[in-house]
């Protein structure tokens, strides 16, 4: 738990892509649509993920901005 998720449940997306013969039909959109769906059926009220350039105006586009919290991240060696 934390300020910004109480409850300490809180949706990632690890990662998403189409396949080029498929882009711009709106199928992420959709499927998108749908987890998004999913997560406030289950009362998740925070979901993170990492954009790339070409899929941060979808993401933009269904509410997602930046951050209020800068993240912080460690790798080893």
């Amino acid at each position: 738990p934390s300020p910004g998720c109480e409850d300490g449940r809180y949706g990632y997306v690890q990662s998403m892509c189409t396949d080029e013969r498929h882009r711009r039909q709106g199928l992420a959109r959709l499927v998108f649509e749908r987890l998004m769906q999913w997560y406030a059926d289950e009362g998740v009220t925070r979901v993170d993920l990492h954009a790339s350039a070409m899929g941060e105006p979808l993401y933009r586009s269904l509410g997602f901005t930046d951050p209020s919290e800068p993240e912080l991240r460690w790798h080893a060696g």
